[in-house]
This record gives structure tokens, C-alpha cells and sequence, in this order.
């Protein structure tokens, strides 16, 4: 066996097609241009994916080969996370592309209990052979049940009509919203709480203060714990107010109550944080 793969008759596996390798070096080039960050990366792959996928409305077996060798990896992996991916549409030697439209109706919990079972029962009928019609997983919009998304233009609140018009208007792409940069954001006085936390001039309290008064659904004490304890590395604020976390401890610990004992380690509070530092001291 040659270095480089190559056997007695050349190269192992698929052979790349010129035409497929041209096609997919002129997206990888325009990336480059548009970013500034060479897409060859292998981070960059499901990026690369959408690319070839957006261009030319599929993912046949000549491209992901072709995408394979730009990126130096094996044919295999780029098909594993091609074919694990439900938007992306991989197409093999001798089979049929898909249609040129696609819709995916989501059929998630809120999507179901507002309609999309109807939705993708009318829908083939009524939009045509041109156009497919999927169930998909949710899209992340439950707020606006039923959702189906016409090409990559997500239809919120769909019905027949809306759909059906979104397909016959060619509006396949989602409105761009304005938004603040990054560099806008940050002078606005956006990370200015996690930037505090960092230099330590919030207190535990003043963060479970903050979360409370935001109103927000599932942010609270035990929130603010786990943002303590992990993402500023401070360990002794475990959430002990966490039922299933209490009763571990007592069961590892038989006969212990952990919010009493808790208190003798103030203010590390946490056992696990108390016996690191013993650890650290001793010699």
C-alpha cells in the first residue's frame, strides 16, 4: 500500500469529480472572501454542508466527495453528519432529488395541538408535485403554532392560504430583522453584568435578585447557583436548594443533613468545596 491511501489501482473509495470539486472549491472560496476564515477547517463542516446544500438544493454523492478531499477527511465522516442532520438532503448515485421546494411542517407538542397534522395533511395536494411536504422536528417557534417553513422562510401561525402564498410568491428566505453588532451591544452596556460578576462586584445575592426581578420563567436561586458555581468558579454555591442534589449527598452521607451541615462551612457551604480546600493545605 502507497502512502496517501493509494492502492494497487489507484485510490481507495469514491473518486472525486472534477466538475464536483471545482463547484465546491468556488463556494469554499467565496466563504474565504465573505469571512476572512479559511473554510477547510474541519470546526467548519456543517457550515460547508449548508453551503453546497443552499447552492444546489441537495447533497449528492459527487459533492460530499468532492467536500471530503477539500477538507481532508474521510468520505465517511462527512456522510455520517450529512445523513444526521434532518435539513440536509443527501442524494446517492441513480436516486432523485428532492423537489425544488420544500416544506417542513413542524410536528413538535405545540405544532400538533395547534393544527399540523392537518397542515400536512392538506398540504400536498394543494401545493403540487413541485413542492414536498415533510414533518419536521421542532423549529424552535412554539410560540407561534403552527409553524411550517417554506424553503428556509419560517411561516409562523401557518394555515393553508399562508403557506400556499409563501410558495407561490418565491419566498423562500427569512427577512433579515435589524439588529445591534457586537461592538453596538457592548457600548450599549451589553455583557456589563457578566463583566461585573467576573471582576467580582456582584454578590451571590444581588445575582438571585436580578433573576427574580427579570420575571423570567426558570431563572431563580438554583439559576443563579449554577452560574456561580460553574461559570465563575465558585464552587461553594452549589445549589443545595436542589431536592434530587440534597438527597444524593444524604445517601452518600447517611444521616446527614446537608442544610444543616452546610452552615459549619461558611461560606464555602459546599462539602465538596470545603474537603478541596483541606486538600490543598495539606502538605
Amino acid at each position: 500500500m502507497k502512502k496517501g491511501g493509494k492502492g494497487k489501482f489507484g485510490l481507495k473509495g469514491r473518486g472525486v469529480e472534477p466538475k464536483a470539486r471545482d463547484e465546491v472549491r468556488a463556494l469554499l472560496e467565496q466563504a474565504r472572501r465573505a469571512s476572512g476564515v479559511e473554510p477547510r477547517r474541519r470546526d467548519l463542516l456543517i457550515e460547508n454542508l449548508h453551503r453546497v446544500q443552499d447552492r444546489y438544493g441537495q447533497l449528492s454523492a459527487a459533492h460530499v466527495a468532492a467536500l471530503a478531499q477539500e477538507m481532508r477527511l474521510s468520505q465517511a465522516e462527512v456522510y455520517e453528519v450529512a445523513t444526521f442532520y434532518h435539513h440536509f438532503d443527501v442524494v446517492k448515485e441513480g436516486e432523485t432529488g428532492p423537489a425544488t421546494v420544500t416544506v417542513r411542517v413542524c410536528d413538535s407538542l405545540s405544532c400538533e395541538l395547534a393544527g399540523a397534522r392537518e397542515l400536512l395533511r392538506q398540504l400536498p395536494a394543494i401545493l403540487g408535485k413541485n413542492v414536498r411536504v415533510l414533518h419536521a422536528p421542532c423549529v424552535g417557534r412554539c410560540e407561534s403554532a403552527p409553524v411550517a417553513v417554506v424553503g428556509q422562510n419560517p411561516v409562523c401561525n401557518a394555515t393553508v392560504e399562508k403557506v400556499r402564498n409563501a410558495c407561490t410568491t418565491k419566498s423562500f428566505s427569512c427577512a433579515e430583522t435589524k439588529y445591534a453588532d457586537f461592538k453596538t451591544y457592548r457600548k450599549e452596556g451589553g455583557y456589563r453584568l457578566i463583566a461585573d460578576c467576573l471582576a467580582g462586584k456582584r454578590t451571590r445575592e444581588e445575582i438571585t435578585k436580578i433573576m427574580e426581578d427579570s420575571a423570567l420563567r426558570g431563572l431563580g436561586e438554583w439559576t443563579a447557583d449554577w452560574f456561580l458555581a460553574r461559570h465563575l468558579a465558585r464552587p461553594h454555591a452549589w445549589p443545595w436548594g436542589d431536592l434530587a442534589l440534597r438527597k444524593a449527598v444524604e445517601s452518600l452521607y447517611r444521616g446527614l443533613d446537608v442544610r444543616e451541615a452546610r452552615a459549619q462551612f461558611h461560606p464555602f457551604e459546599n462539602l465538596t468545596a470545603h474537603y478541596l480546600l483541606l486538600a490543598q493545605r495539606t502538605p
